[in-house]
C-alpha cells in the first residue's frame, strides 16, 4: 500500500490489526477499519483505498460485513487499479441482488472491475429467446444461469419407470442445452450453468437413489447428465456440492425462499457468490498455482 498522509498511516496500521486478528475476534477491529475506510474514501486523501478494501475481503466475513465492505466497493466502481474488466450477465430464476453483489465484490478483491447486467426475476428464458433483448445489447463477456430446483420445466411422478426417468432426465437436459445453444449462437460468452440442488428430505428414505420416481433420483440423474454434454463453452457451477459441504438441512430457509425467493439460508450467499467468481476468475486466467519442489530435503527428510 502507498503511504501519502496521516490517514494512509492510520488505515494501514487498521488493516493490518484485523487481518492478524483471530478470526472469532475479527468483529471487534472490524468497526474502526471500516469506519477509517469510509473517511478516507470520503475525503479522497488515501491512493491505497482499493488495496486495503481487497485485503479486508476474505473467508471470514459474515453476510452483515460482507455486504458493508460492498457498499465501499461502488464508491471505487472505476478503479483505474483493475487488472481486467469483465461484463457479466446475471440471469437469474430466483432473487439474485445479493447474490451478484458478492460475486462484484469477489471479482474486485480478484483485480476484476466487472459491468454487471442482471435480469429481472424469472425472466432468463425470455432473456435468452428474445434476440432484441437487454441481454444481447449488453454484449456479455459472461452469463451466469442463476437457477435453482424451482426452475425445473419437468417433475418426476410416483409411477416412473427407469426408462420413464431417462426420457424426463434427456427432456429436461434438452431444454437447457437449447438454452445454452441459442445463447452461444448470438453472443461469444462463457456460460455458468448453476447445477440443482438435492432437496434435505427424501420421499423414499434409504431408497431415494433406487426408486425412479424419487426427487432425488431425477435431480441426481439431471446434473450429472448435464455435466456429461455440457460443451466447452458451458461451465456447471456445483451449487449441490456447497449445498453438501454446508448440510442439505441448514442450506435452504424455506422461509427465505418463500418471502425473498432467495436460493439459500442467507449465511452461505457469500460463500455461493465466491464459487461463481472463482469459475469466472479461472476464465480470465487469474488462476494461481503454487510449486513447492523438495531442494534436496531442505523442506522436508526424503525425496
Amino acid at each position: 500500500m502507498r503511504i501519502h498522509d496521516g490517514s494512509s498511516d492510520k488505515l494501514a496500521e487498521l488493516t493490518e490489526r484485523y487481518l492478524s486478528t483471530v478470526d472469532a475476534e475479527k468483529a471487534r477491529t472490524f468497526g474502526p477499519v471500516v469506519t477509517e475506510l469510509q473517511a478516507s474514501l470520503s475525503s479522497g486523501a488515501c491512493e491505497g483505498c482499493a488495496d486495503a478494501l481487497r485485503r479486508l475481503i476474505g473467508p471470514w466475513l459474515d453476510y452483515t460485513s460482507a455486504y458493508s465492505l460492498y457498499r465501499l466497493r461502488k464508491q471505487l466502481r472505476t478503479s483505474s487499479g483493475s487488472a481486467q474488466r469483465a461484463r457479466v450477465a446475471v440471469l437469474g430464476g430466483f432473487t439474485t441482488k445479493q447474490l451478484t453483489s458478492f460475486v462484484d465484490l469477489w471479482l474486485f478483491a480478484a483485480g476484476v472491475e466487472a459491468d454487471i447486467y442482471e435480469s429481472d426475476f424469472g425472466v432468463f428464458r425470455q432473456e435468452i429467446i428474445d434476440p432484441t433483448s437487454a441481454l444481447y445489447s449488453f454484449e456479455p463477456d459472461f452469463a451466469w444461469l442463476a437457477v435453482n430446483r424451482r426452475n425445473l420445466g419437468t417433475r418426476p411422478s410416483p409411477n416412473l419407470t427407469d426408462a420413464d426417468l431417462e426420457r424426463l432426465v434427456a427432456d429436461e437436459a434438452a431444454d437447457w442445452s437449447q438454452l445454452w445453444s441459442r445463447l452461444s449462437s448470438r453472443t461469444p460468452c462463457h456460460i455458468v450453468q448453476d447445477n440443482f440442488v438435492l432437496p434435505a428430505w427424501r420421499a423414499a428414505a434409504n431408497l431415494e437413489q433406487r426408486v425412479p420416481g424419487s426427487v432425488g433420483s431425477y435431480v441426481s440423474r439431471l446434473n450429472r447428465t448435464l455435466a456429461e454434454i455440457a460443451p466447452r463453452a458451458v461451465s456447471i457451477h456445483d451449487v449441490d456440492h456447497l449445498c453438501a459441504t454446508h448440510g442439505r438441512s441448514r442450506w435452504e430457509d424455506p422461509r427465505l425462499a418463500h418471502h425473498a425467493k432467495l436460493p439459500c439460508a442467507a449465511e452461505y450467499l457469500l460463500d455461493y457468490a465466491h464459487s461463481v467468481a472463482a469459475i469466472i476468475g479461472v476464465k480470465l486466467g487469474l488462476a494461481k498455482k503454487c510449486a513447492i519442489l523438495d531442494l534436496d530435503n531442505t523442506l522436508w527428510g526424503g525425496v
